[in-house]
């Protein structure tokens, strides 16, 4: 008689299968929220909406501009991110730990997106190089 009871909670529809459904979820949601936050692609997304507003309101012609500025916001934010893990770690553990776990991971998604971003912006001509290499000569030493 237990087992058929046990048989029925565990059935999809169910109160226990409802609530491991919904925890799964949140988890889900919660490591969503962190990876926005802590690779700094929130940042990402505030900078393409700000340039997107910026040339509604100057009535400029739809061109591929906010989604190049978009990923080459991630690829400096990302790429601070992994440089500065050190320092961070003093006052902002969470985001230092997760920079630690994906590191690799994180400094692939940036090194693409920034190639992905000198790809898109090479259709407006040789002086989009000009924004990399002044990234690049801020980056070094």
């Amino acid at each position: 008689m237990s087992q058929e009871r046990n048989r029925r909670r565990t059935l999809p529809g169910g109160p226990t299968w409802l609530l491991a459904q919904l925890a799964r979820v949140l988890a889900g949601a919660k490591r969503l929220w962190n990876t926005l936050v802590y690779s700094s692609a929130y940042l990402s997304v505030i900078t393409v909406v700000e340039v997107g507003i910026a040339m509604a309101v100057l009535s400029l012609p739809l061109s591929p501009a906010p989604l190049v500025v978009g990923l080459v916001t991630f690829a400096v934010y990302a790429n601070d991110r992994i440089a500065d893990v050190d320092d961070d770690a003093v006052d902002k553990l969470a985001q230092a730990a997760f920079v630690r776990r994906h590191r690799d991971a994180l400094y692939v998604a940036a090194a693409a997106a920034y190639g992905t971003a000198l790809a898109v912006s090479m259709l407006g001509g040789p002086l989009a190089l000009l924004p990399g290499g002044f990234w690049v000569l801020y980056a070094t030493d």
